[in-house]
């Protein structure tokens, strides 16, 4: 049974992104200015119409009380119906660019394929369909207790009841979050067009239950410390931008998409690359060489 290098594998997404900076880049910049720009326009639109709103029902000289709150609640639905779609429109496409990235950069880190010339990676297909549907599921495994604690809190009032619910669906919970961690490896599998092979997922991690944990564990507290590091510049800049802009708030605001879009983008790098460590260590399939790349050496 192959036993996960804990140490090796918490800091292979790190290793992988700093010494394939040019790839990663070239990889994840389309997403990102994809994603931040719908985000940024969400933003700037929603926000400014927001501000027109509260100014000509000038509903922050109203006093506290039902009146500001009756008048709030009218500019929110407002707000709703005139730019609902387009919040809806942008979850989408950051969705897509976010499952492009996924399988573009576990592909680049498990086969090594060579971008060439080529500025950026662009390509969405069954690949990335089989990540939405694999990923779509294991959200549903993980939101299920949280559901049933609310169904539970919303249609009784009997607080035993509720506390009880709440005990077992957060033991569960936890146990479900193991179950979860190893099924995560199916991922790596999708982008190397072996199929969403849960058995095979739930197999090849056997006996590493406990080293995934703590190699995600350790990999999630080194990109905390970078978070925290980079965090304060960024909210100095906010802070200026907000003083010294015309629209202070919209434009500190948009910084801090920008600044959030990228810290997000290199979050999910580092643990797509501790989860491709995974895979590899534990001789995930479709990791080997292609046959058809050894017969070359056979001629």
């Amino acid at each position: 049974m192959q036993k996960l290098q804990i140490g090796q594998t918490a800091i292979a997404g790190f290793k992988a992104l700093f010494e394939q900076f040019s790839s990663a880049v070239r990889i994840a910049w389309v997403p990102l200015v994809v994603m931040v720009g719908v985000q940024t326009l969400n933003i700037l639109l929603i926000g400014n119409a927001a501000i027109t709103a509260a100014r000509d029902t000038k509903v922050f000289e109203i006093e506290s009380g039902p009146e500001r709150s009756a008048v709030l609640m009218r500019i929110v639905g407002d707000l709703v119906v005139n730019y609902g779609w387009l919040v809806v429109v942008g979850g989408i496409v950051g969705l897509a660019v976010i499952l492009m990235l996924t399988t573009n950069w576990l592909r680049h880190l498990l086969r090594g394929d060579e971008l060439g010339d080529r500025v950026a990676l662009v390509r969405f297909g069954k690949r990335e369909w089989k990540t939405l549907l694999a990923g779509f599921l294991l959200w549903a495994m993980m939101t299920f207790f949280s559901a049933l604690v609310f169904a539970v809190r919303l249609t009784s009032d009997n607080t035993a009841v509720f506390v009880v619910v709440f005990l077992v669906a957060f033991v569960l919970g936890i146990v479900l979050y193991f179950y979860v961690l190893r099924l995560a490896l199916v991922f790596p599998m999708i982008a190397l067009d072996e199929g969403i092979g849960w058995r095979t997922a739930w197999r090849i991690s056997r006996g590493n239950t406990w080293r995934l944990f703590w190699s995600f564990f350790l990999a999630s507290m080194l990109i905390n410390v970078l978070v925290m590091a980079v965090q304060l510049p960024f909210a100095m800049m906010v802070g200026v931008a907000s003083v010294t802009s015309p629209n202070g708030f919209l434009f500190g605001a948009a910084i801090q998409v920008v600044a959030y879009g990228v810290i997000f983008v290199v979050m999910l790098m580092v643990m797509l690359g501790t989860l491709a460590e995974a895979y590899r260590q534990l001789d995930g399939p479709g990791t080997s060489a292609p046959e058809a790349m050894l017969a070359e050496f056979d001629d």
